[in-house]
């Protein structure tokens, strides 16, 4: 049975769990919620220098939930994993979503990083 989703609705798929992002034709894009240690291995990465600006490095892609079942856990979206219609049909729908306001952080900090163009294009589409 294929399942509907909507940007922010979180699902679990082998194993891990996801947030969706969008849709087009071709591709769904989803971004991975990251377990609370990578989430500190993330965070002290960031704090080191670089001669790369942070809203330019792709590792830095992230936003650290707020959401009550997901709080302080990093939401990756550097790589916005593009999948093929099939995987709807393996994925589990934990009936949660993102916060409104994890919803907005995702949005904005998805149009300032150098991501897929598709995806930026779709996501920009979005009203919350």
């Amino acid at each position: 049975m294929k399942i509907s989703l909507n940007f922010g609705d979180i699902f679990r798929y082998k194993g891990n769990d996801y947030v969706f992002l969008a849709a087009s034709e071709r591709s769904k894009y989803v971004a991975i919620i990251l377990d609370k240690e990578f989430t500190k291995q993330l965070k002290i990465r960031e704090s080191k220098p670089s001669k790369i600006p942070l809203n330019q490095q792709r590792l830095f892609c992230y936003i650290i939930l707020e959401t009550p079942e997901y709080d302080g856990r990093a939401c990756y979206h550097g790589n916005a994993d593009s999948h093929n219609d099939i995987f709807d049909l393996y994925i589990d729908n934990l009936n949660i979503e993102l916060s409104k306001k994890d919803k907005e952080e995702l949005k904005k900090d998805i149009l300032i990083y150098p991501i897929n163009a598709e995806i930026k294009e779709l996501v920009s589409k979005i009203i919350l």
